[in-house]
């Protein structure tokens, strides 16, 4: 069943395994059954063998942990709202165990607003008042709501007049006043103009600053690049894929059979470097790259260190200005990317080089190999230094042939 506890760090006695997880899923499986007039009679009055039941969730695992956003993409039906509303503990699962450590505020799916006749206003109250919210508290979350909504004087006339854009707002105000250690999202992020959007994104900017975590369900694949830190793909009520996001996302976009990124028969790293590679800030680095020519013709490289942000998304903190000549005959060539003094605070970073070939000013580049965003397999880098320490860009990239 759904547990919602207090902060683990408040509980005396938490085993190793709990710290550090702020909601926790393990084997959840969840099914309805399937009614009609008749079968809801005799299920009244304890028959409920023989109902045909659907299956709507199965043996579902995942760790959301303290800090820290997970994703959930799927088509329409395929279980993620069930999925948000078991983790919250409006539905029990039939299996399984799920822990949410910590104070809880929720957005489930739009539409779900309680009673439609009550105004906005009136909305707002009474979540707050199932939230246990009371005095100066309430008042000044109500507050911050109406403001946040921008509503006006709509706010004041029934729920049910609402348009979808305009019950996201309400819906999305109220479920993020004040702050929870944990936040389950659904869809509310992808609903009304860009201005509400972006609003929505520094909101749950601030909430991650502030350490809080939670589970993201959407159909916006951008949202779980910005703000997650791991993803699932769900499909008829099972996760068919997981990893980090950028995989999750071209598994979900291209499918199982994705495209190849690179042009064979030109280039080829003889081997990628197994990560992680270690760097020291403000010391140099230097990484050797085998590189075997198979056709004539000249070879570059680029390459970008990249990091991701909570809250922002994937950036790349340097990047080589322009692709550097490795070399242009058939053969073995060796290349090494050198930084003078490691310019990157302390930190978790990812390593991309791809090998290009440029025929002309005004034609596109041709991948012919790497590792990085198109494969997925960005090499990580780990930089060591003192906390807090930042250190000046730019830097200067350097290949180069011993």
């Amino acid at each position: 069943m759904a547990q919602v506890e207090p902060a683990v760090g408040d509980r005396a006695g938490q085993g190793r395994k709990a710290r550090g997880i702020a909601v926790s899923a393990e084997g959840v499986s969840k099914s309805f059954l399937l009614i009609d007039e008749g079968d809801a009679f005799r299920i009244a009055f304890g028959g409920a063998r023989g109902v045909e039941k659907f299956e709507a969730l199965r043996d579902i695992t995942l760790r959301a942990p303290k800090g820290q956003f997970v994703g959930i993409l799927g088509l329409n039906g395929a279980g993620k709202t069930t999925l948000l509303r078991t983790l919250g503990g409006i539905y029990a699962p039939d299996s399984g165990e799920i822990h949410v450590r910590g104070s809880l505020g929720a957005i489930y799916e739009l539409g779900v607003a309680g009673n439609a006749f009550l105004t906005g206003r009136q909305y707002i109250e009474r979540m707050l008042e199932l939230r246990g919210v009371s005095g100066r508290e309430r008042i000044a979350l109500l507050e911050d709501a109406v403001e946040f909504c921008e509503l006006g004087e709509r706010i004041d006339d029934r729920v049910q007049s609402y348009s979808t854009g305009m019950a996201g707002r309400l819906f999305f105000a109220v479920a993020t006043a004040g702050f929870y250690d944990v936040y389950l999202i659904d869809e509310v992020l992808a609903v009304g103009d860009r201005y509400f959007q972006a609003k929505c994104m520094r909101r749950i900017k601030a909430r991650l600053a502030r350490g809080a975590s939670g589970v993201l369900v959407t159909h916006d694949w951008t949202t779980i690049l910005k703000v997650c830190s791991e993803a699932h793909i769900l499909e008829k009520g099972r996760f068919a894929y997981s990893g980090p996001p950028e995989l999750v996302v071209r598994r979900y976009l291209y499918g199982k059979d994705l495209a190849e990124p690179y042009q064979h028969g030109i280039a080829r790293l003889v081997r990628r470097p197994e990560g992680p590679l270690l760097m020291r800030a403000g010391e140099p680095f230097e990484l050797p790259l085998d590189i075997e020519i198979e056709r004539a013709g000249p070879v570059h490289a680029v390459a970008a260190i990249e990091r991701l942000r909570p809250g922002t998304g994937w950036e790349t903190v340097i990047m080589s200005r322009a692709p550097q000549l490795i070399g242009d005959a058939p053969g073995r060539a060796r290349a090494n990317i050198r930084l003078d003094a490691t310019p990157l605070a302390p930190g978790e970073y990812v390593l991309n080089v791809t090998l290009v070939q440029i025929r002309g000013p005004k034609e596109p580049r041709i991948a012919l190999d790497g590792f990085g965003w198109l494969n997925g397999s960005g090499v990580p880098l780990i930089v060591e230094g003192e906390p807090g320490a930042a250190y000046a860009l730019p830097a200067r990239w350097m290949f180069s042939q011993p």
